[in-house]
């Protein structure tokens, strides 16, 4: 009789009773992060209604009494640790993992990273849960010898995923393009070329597929220039559109700068001839033209929507899969004489 009740509801069924997602919940029902106050009150109240209250090990996260393991496994594409060189997606990685490391520490887990070759290595450990972020497909498997740990992949579903993924974190890429085409047609661009690199794996394909979709809608042919063999091939097809005809670009990635270069050489001005958007800030972050927008995309701000479902899967307090959306924000830039991300 003078026993505590279990807490035998989950923090999904709270979640459902409220109306928000698991991630919310957990939030209003710690006192953490940004959550209106109405909002906290309906999780508390639906918590209250089927006796459920936060389990006490998800506590020992948050307060140090306990220690967890995020395993992070990348592929030699990703290089998520990788912070030099002039190409954006490694400038992109190295926030994201530096922003990761920080969030975790601060909840008193430890990140440990592997690459795909390695991974067997950190089966010694005791792994709490693995994050695969890898940009290609078939996406890295986690090794069997580190147990039935939950984990969590950036990218889409696919037919062969693990069993034991609980969760993917999504790049919203056809949401991306299409706020880039319409930005350029409503600029009076009548002719936008796509360039990227087909090995990018979802981001790639979403990218062309929505890209054609739009191309028909618009009554466009599509000019699509792949980046298969480095800058001089690709300055090369760049300038070939460029006597063709097309007045704007939507630049991928690490491809942003070499098309920059491209449109500079051609003598053509921006943005009275040609107009480009980047797919990201950093690779362009040396220029100082006002002409080029930007599709803003920053590591930091992708690890923060990551930070609640890894948190609850280290809690095993996630029954389906949790898909986290992300997406990206058109910025237009002004002429400066400094970077524009630091």
């Amino acid at each position: 009789m003078g026993e505590s009740p279990k807490p035998k509801s989950r923090l999904s069924h709270v979640a459902r009773l409220a109306g928000v997602s698991r991630a919310t919940a957990s939030r209003a029902l710690r006192g953490e992060g940004r959550v209106a106050p109405e909002t906290v009150e309906r999780v508390r109240r639906a918590a209250e209604s089927i006796g459920y209250w936060p389990d006490p090990y998800a506590k020992s996260l948050r307060t140090g009494e306990g220690h967890k393991l995020l395993a992070v496994i990348v592929d030699p594409v990703t290089q998520l640790g990788h912070s030099g060189g002039s190409d954006v997606s490694h400038q992109f990685w190295f926030r994201a993992f530096f922003q990761l490391w920080t969030e975790m520490s601060a909840r008193d887990v430890t990140v440990v990273m592997a690459t795909i070759d390695n991974q067997k290595l950190l089966a010694t450990l005791p792994i709490s849960t693995v994050l695969i972020t890898s940009t290609v497909h078939p996406r890295p498997l986690v090794n069997r010898e580190m147990g039935d740990v939950p984990v969590f992949v950036l990218g889409v579903p696919k037919d062969d995923d693990d069993s034991r993924i609980k969760g993917y974190i999504r790049f919203d890429d056809r949401n991306h393009t299409v706020k880039v085409l319409d930005h350029l047609w409503e600029r009076g661009a009548d002719n936008i070329a796509v360039a990227y690199r087909p090995y990018q794996g979802d981001h790639a394909v979403d990218t062309i597929s929505e890209y054609r979709r739009w191309c028909d809608e618009k009554g466009q042919a599509p000019v699509i220039i792949e980046d298969l063999e480095g800058p001089e091939e690709l300055t090369a097809k760049v300038t070939e559109a460029l006597d063709s005809g097309c007045d704007a670009f939507f630049s991928y990635l690490p491809e942003s700068r070499t098309v920059f270069d491209a449109i500079v050489q051609s003598g053509k001005s921006m943005p009275d001839d040609i107009m480009l958007v980047a797919h990201a800030e950093g690779v362009l972050e040396a220029s100082r033209t006002p002409s080029v927008t930007t599709l803003s995309m920053r590591g930091q701000e992708v690890v923060l929507d990551m930070i609640d479902p890894l948190m609850l899967a280290m809690n095993n307090e996630i029954d389906d899969q949790e898909f986290v959306t992300v997406y990206a924000k058109l910025v237009q830039r002004e002429s400066t004489d400094r970077p524009v991300i630091r």
